[in-house]
C-alpha cells in the first residue's frame, strides 16, 4: 500500500514540477525525508527496518541532500541509508550497512 502511494506521489511530484516548485523543495523538513525513505526501504529490505528504528535524518545545505539512517542498537549488522534530494524528492542514493 505504502509503494503505491509513493509510487502517485512521485507521479503528482513530478507532474507538478513543471508547474509549482515549493520555495522550500518538496521534501522540506525531516519528517517527509523520514517517510520517504521507509518508503523506499520497505520493498528492497522488508520489515527488518523496524528494527532499526528510530529513523533520523539530516540536511546538507550545499548539496541539497537528506540523509536518512536508521540506529545501530547492537555491534552487529548494519542501518538502512537513503539519501532523498530535497527540491524534487529524487532517491539519490539507497543502500544498507554491514
Amino acid at each position: 500500500m505504502r509503494s503505491i502511494l509513493l509510487i502517485l506521489l512521485l507521479v503528482s511530484v513530478e507532474k507538478a514540477i513543471g508547474q509549482y516548485v515549493p520555495q522550500d523543495g518538496f521534501v522540506n523538513s525531516d519528517t517527509v525525508a523520514i517517510k520517504i525513505a521507509e518508503a523506499v526501504w520497505l520493498p528492497i529490505y522488508g520489515r527488518s527496518i523496524y528494527n532499526k528504528l528510530p529513523f533520523y535524518a539530516a540536511y546538507d545545505s550545499i548539496s541539497g541532500i537528506w540523509t536518512v539512517m536508521g540506529t545501530l542498537k547492537t555491534d552487529a549488522g548494519g542501518v538502512p541509508v537513503a539519501k532523498i534530494q530535497r527540491s524534487d524528492g529524487k532517491i539519490v542514493y539507497v543502500w544498507h550497512g554491514k
